[in-house]
């Protein structure tokens, strides 16, 4: 019978292979991890601060309550989810999770796009600064 664990009298070779798989699960599992979190990061900033492709974002914000400066009515919660990126992060972040094992196209587009945002970002502030 064969155990999971490196066992007393196991193959060192098969006990070298299973750690070598768990160490490259791991490495898979913080790839995922930042991707995930680089398209939330993107989706998030999009939602709160953007105007979106032909206004659509800013449009939805303004329906909801928001202005075009932020501001918003305290007594519309929808309004106050919209402006504030760390209480839209706790929504967003199950939604990206599950799109990410069905559609996962869709959150590397995001995650490339927020990695491009961050590269305009420094090299603005290098070439700017």
């Amino acid at each position: 019978m064969r155990h999971l664990g490196g066992v007393r009298g196991d193959d060192p070779g098969a006990y070298q292979e299973r750690q070598r798989e768990a160490q490259s699960i791991g490495v898979i599992l913080m790839l995922d991890l930042l991707v995930q979190s680089l398209a939330i990061a993107r989706l998030l900033r999009l939602l709160t601060e953007e105007e979106g492709p032909w206004n659509v974002i800013e449009k939805f914000r303004t329906a909801i309550g928001i202005s075009k400066y932020g501001e918003y009515d305290e007594n519309r919660t929808l309004a106050g989810l919209f402006s504030c990126h760390w209480c839209l992060g706790i929504w967003v972040s199950p939604i990206v999770f599950i799109t990410y094992k069905f559609v996962p196209f869709v959150i590397y587009v995001l995650a490339i796009a927020q990695l491009g945002s961050f590269m305009n970002a420094i090299t603005n502030k290098v070439i700017y600064d």
